[in-house]
This record gives structure tokens, sequence and C-alpha cells, in this order.
């Protein structure tokens, strides 16, 4: 007898529930996460420089360079102007050179208040849309390559490299407080 009580699309006896739905037809809860990160401790940054560096476009390297150069002047820490500089170089052509996409340059400086000491604090960060990470290479003494992450490790005061939705970002840190 088809259709009857209790048939598939049937009528249910009085006072029954009906069965919960199996679990492919349920709907799935959404959750959603808002996350607001200010940087590193000390809060925003008190000044930022962030350009794009083409794959190609090799000359764009020395003009960030003299970018920062200049931010770094204007920004009252002149101090981290020459190491700013190198390792700057070292990430952006390593980011441009094991990629075939561009690179997103960015400097942030932040300031701890007077009261507090006063010190700066200069975050460097290239993001790059490759997954593969830096090795430390130790080259031979005629290599004309691989000191990078050498010179990155013995120079700055912090660095590293954390994953991103595709790629990475590989950054470093100098700190001091600037002179009067």
């Amino acid at each position: 007898m088809a259709g009857g009580p209790g048939a598939a699309g049937g009528a249910r006896a009085p006072g029954r529930r009906p069965a919960p739905p199996d679990s492919s037809e349920r709907e799935d809860d959404i959750a959603l996460l808002l996350l607001r990160w200010d940087g590193p401790a000390g809060g925003l940054a008190a000044q930022q420089l962030r350009r794009r560096i083409g794959q190609a476009d090799l000359a764009r390297i020395s003009e960030v360079r003299a970018e920062l150069r200049d931010a770094l002047r204007r920004w009252g820490v002149a101090e981290f102007i020459d190491t700013a500089e190198l390792l700057s170089s070292e990430l952006v052509t390593n980011a441009i050179r094991h990629t075939d996409r561009d690179a997103m340059f960015t400097a942030r400086l932040y300031r701890e208040p007077a009261s507090d000491g006063g010190r700066a604090r200069l975050r460097v960060e290239v993001e790059d849309e490759s997954d593969l990470w830096p090795t430390r290479r130790t080259p031979g003494e005629q290599a004309s390559s691989g000191r990078g992450l050498m010179l990155v490790e013995a120079l700055a005061d912090a660095w590293g490299v954390e994953p991103r939705g595709s790629g990475k970002r590989m950054w470093f840190e100098l700190s001091g407080t600037p002179a009067a």
C-alpha cells in the first residue's frame, strides 16, 4: 500500500516528531572571526612606506632603496639607513629572483613614548607568492651568492618568515634609540 501512514510522502501519526534531517541535509552554521592586528608589540606604526616591485623590474629595487633611505631620514632614524638598505636589498632580490611574480615591500617605524625610553623599531617586510621558504646556505669563498640569510641573521635584531594565504612574508627588525 503505497502512500500510507509512515511511507515517504505520507501523513505522520499525530503527536510524533519528524525524524531529524540527514546530516547531508543540514545547513552548516557559519562563524565569522574578526581579527585586528596592529603589528608587533608597540601598537600602530608611526610611519609606513609600501611599494610593489615588479618581477621583471630590477631597476625598481634601486628606487625602493632610495625611497627607504629618504624615508628613514625624514622619520629621524638615519642610523638605520645602511643596515636597512642592505637587508632590504637582500630580501627583495631573493623574492624577485626565486619567484616569477611581483613582491610587496613594506617598511614600518614603531616608536615607544619618550616616557618609556623613546626607542624606535623598524620592521621591513617583503611578501611574495612563492611557497618555498628561504634556506640558509654556506657559500664557498669564491661564491657570488648565498650570503643573504647570513647577513640578515647577523645584522637584524630579529627576523623571520611567516606563511600567507598564498606565499610568504619575510621580515626583519632593527631597534635603537634615535639620536636627538
